[in-house]
């Protein structure tokens, strides 16, 4: 039988579903197999077996919070898998909307809470077949009512990564967050999360993206929060670089006043900040590194206090 009420809840990835076992005692059906997440989280014990679930055959891992739940193969009628579906696509329609409101999203999380207060976790950082989560899609919207609300539940799982390697941390260095409380919610987004995190694909950090695309409020943010100026992506580059390719003059400023950017450093090909802004004919960064470099070396700090004192 399904839980409560004729219903099952989905619990992590698009085909993870809590079910009564015996005597009424949940057990869990993962397709496909997340079966080490959920042991991390919870300390389940999990077997496997052959069985049906969502019209296909094949093996299932079962989760049990007791050995003797592990060794049940569940198979589900058309009616059941049916709620089932129906249950996952009610969450993320909830919560993971353009649309979505926080008090409707706080009306699902009580319920919940109120039910099976175990599942919240699971529902909070519940991930679709792309790998996201209600926060990615909140964040993606720009939607930081919800942003805020999921965050606030302290069960979010930030640093998780989406098929395509993006955190959320990610994705909101690609936000144009510009009222000051929607500001507040993105720092509290990157004070909970790794801001050096790498993305899987290409290596590059949030800084990197949102240097990328110009988000020059968001740069600073980031930097407030200790993000690495200096890291290097899969192919070398560094924010400094990435805003010399796209001729982001105000960005780099800020990133070399920082005080930690290392403007000499270069990428795999031997390119290094100033001559990416040369090839680009960004003339404006040019002047703006060859500045950097002399006011950042010793002669020039030699010329600097001796002119200074015959003043």
């Amino acid at each position: 039988p399904l839980s409560k009420n004729g219903s099952g809840i989905p619990i992590h990835g698009g085909s993870t579903w809590q079910l009564t076992g015996l005597k009424g005692s949940p057990i869990y059906v993962l397709v496909p197999d997340t079966t080490a997440h959920l042991q991390r989280s919870s300390g389940v014990h999990a077997s496997t077996g052959q069985g049906c679930f969502g019209g296909k055959s094949g093996t299932y891992t079962i989760l049990g919070r007791k050995r003797s739940h592990t060794n049940r193969v569940l198979c589900l009628s058309a009616c059941q898998r049916h709620a089932l579906t129906v249950l996952y696509q009610v969450w993320f329609g909830v919560s993971s909307q353009k649309d979505s409101q926080a008090d409707t999203v706080t009306l699902y999380l009580r319920e919940v809470g109120l039910t099976t207060p175990t599942l919240l976790r699971f529902i909070v950082n519940l991930a679709d077949g792309n790998g996201n989560t209600a926060l990615h899609y909140s964040v993606s919207h720009s939607n930081f009512a919800v942003v805020k609300l999921l965050l606030d539940t302290g069960l979010c799982e930030v640093d998780i990564q989406n098929k395509a390697g993006y955190t959320a941390v990610m994705l909101a260095s690609l936000t144009a967050a510009d009222r000051p409380e929607d500001m507040e919610v993105a720092l509290q987004l990157l004070r909970q999360g790794d801001v050096n995190a790498r993305a899987s694909q290409a290596g590059q950090t949030a800084l990197m993206l949102s240097v990328s695309h110009g988000r020059t409020a968001m740069v600073r943010l980031l930097l407030s929060c200790q993000a690495d100026v200096n890291v290097q992506d899969k192919d070398g580059s560094t924010a400094l670089m990435c805003a010399c390719e796209h001729g982001h003059t105000e960005i780099a400023r800020t990133l070399l006043e920082s005080g930690n950017c290392d403007a000499g450093l270069t990428d795999k090909n031997g390119q290094s900040a100033l001559s990416m802004a040369v090839m680009g004919s960004h003339n404006e960064l040019v002047d703006l590194l060859k500045t950097h470099s002399y006011s950042t070396t010793p002669s020039a700090t030699i010329i600097t206090t001796t002119t200074a004192s015959l003043l």
